[in-house]
Order: structure tokens, then sequence, then C-alpha cells
């Protein structure tokens, strides 16, 4: 089976205490837990039924913020490494293996935007990886110049369109649609790949958030053709996307 290149095919969630957030996603999302034995460590994961969704982890240094970074499949690792630096950006952690599931690094774009790239051992787990995250998009300082890096080091293509904030733009790998490319409504925001859960309604889970610790940080919007969508911070304070998709409504 061919690799879903461009794909983001894997989510981590980086927080302070793992088990409030497991509880958080389980009680917003109504999510399972599951987990699996690393050796040094076991590495908790959210479920969607039998089908696993994220990692989440604690932090291995001292003042990291908790976030959620996307892992992007790539063809070789080593390779779009050294494409990302040659392109301005940065290598955040450099390529390392783990055992019985790939190879990744973390890099970040010119304008600070950190992600992973990756590349699984078995690609046939890439077809139906994390069917609870409807989509990905990079809110990014200035969209239109940080743009060139992701063609040149991804080989994505673009199209545009026009929506309330300004222009959107899709990204895609051949024929496969994969990622959106905003420029952030503020200049407060740092540049960041922001992931959007699917659920079957948007409205409800804000006030499950609220009920559960967390907060709304922007309350859910209808845009027509993709659907009812907000973001809200978890009891951490890890920002994430919900969306009830147009397909559901």
């Amino acid at each position: 089976m061919a690799r879903q290149i461009g794909k983001f095919v894997w989510h981590t969630l980086t927080t302070p205490n793992v088990d409030s957030a497991l509880a958080f996603y389980g009680e917003v999302l109504g999510w399972s837990t599951a987990s699996m034995d690393m050796g040094d460590f076991e590495y908790k994961m959210l479920a969607l039924g039998e089908r696993t969704q994220a990692g989440v982890v604690a932090p291995q240094a001292e003042g990291v913020p908790p976030h959620w970074k996307s892992h992007m499949s790539v063809a070789d690792v080593d390779a779009t490494v050294a494409a990302v630096v040659a392109n301005g950006g940065a290598v955040l952690v450099p390529p390392m293996d783990i055992p019985n599931i790939g190879r990744n690094a973390v890099v970040a774009d010119p304008q600070g935007a950190a992600f992973s790239v990756f590349t699984a051992l078995d690609p046939s787990r890439e077809e139906t990886a994390v069917a609870g995250f409807h989509w990905v998009e990079l809110w990014s300082p200035d969209a239109e110049a940080v743009l060139p890096f992701y063609k040149a080091v991804f080989g994505f293509e673009a199209s545009t369109t026009e929506m309330p904030q300004g222009t959107y733009y899709l990204l895609s790998h051949g024929d496969n649609l994969r990622a959106g490319l905003m420029t952030s409504p503020s200049a407060d925001i740092p540049a960041m790949w922001l992931p959007y859960i699917a659920v079957d309604n948007a409205d409800e889970a804000m006030v499950r958030v609220s009920n559960h610790g967390g907060e709304v940080k922007q309350a859910a919007m209808d845009v027509p053709g993709v659907g009812r969508f907000g973001m809200i911070a978890d009891s951490a304070g890890a920002v994430v996307g919900l969306i009830t998709p147009a397909s559901q409504s």
C-alpha cells in the first residue's frame, strides 16, 4: 500500500498531567484510553472505538506549554529534514527511530510553526489513521510568505478560496487534499499547526468543554460547505479545533 505523503497521520498532546487530559477528552469527546508498552514507559493514547487517534505525553523539559503536535507522513525523514534546513526551516528534534513504529523528527517552518515528519514502518496504517481528526491547518503570521517553503519541501500545490478571515490556501499533494493555510487573525497568535477534531455537535461539545474545566476560545461558527467549527483550550490550556463537518450537518 502506498504511503499517504503529506497527510497528517498522527497527533500528540503534550500536557503536564496525562491522566487529567485523558479524563478531559473522555468526558468531552467520549474517547477511550489505550496504552502501548514502549519498554521503559507506557505510552498513553486516546482512542475512538478500537482505533487509536493520538498520543498523550508529559513534557520532556521544563517550560514547555501544553500543546498539540501533528505528524506528517513523508517518504524519507532524513531527506525531508535536509530540505527543511535548506529552505530556511529548523530542526527541533533530530531524526530518530521509534522501535517497531517508524522514524520521526520534529521541525519548524521559517515562521516557527512546529510539526513532526514521520515515516511509518507499515504504510498501510496511514490509510485509515486518525479518523477522529477531520482537518489540520497552519495559522501563519504571513501565509503567502511561508507557502513557498511548503511547496519546495513537501511538494504541495495550493489553491485559494475566500473565507471570513481572508484568503485561505488549500494544500494538496497529487490528487489528495492535505491541509489548510491561513494568515492568523491576530499578530499575538504564534505560528502553529492546528488540528480539528470531528464532533457530532460542535455547540454541545463546547458546553462540555466549559463544564469540564476547558475554555471556548472561539465560539462555533458556520462556513457553508465546510461545517460548524470553533476553537477550544482543554483543561490544561492546549488549543485544538472542534468541527461538525458539513457532511454531518
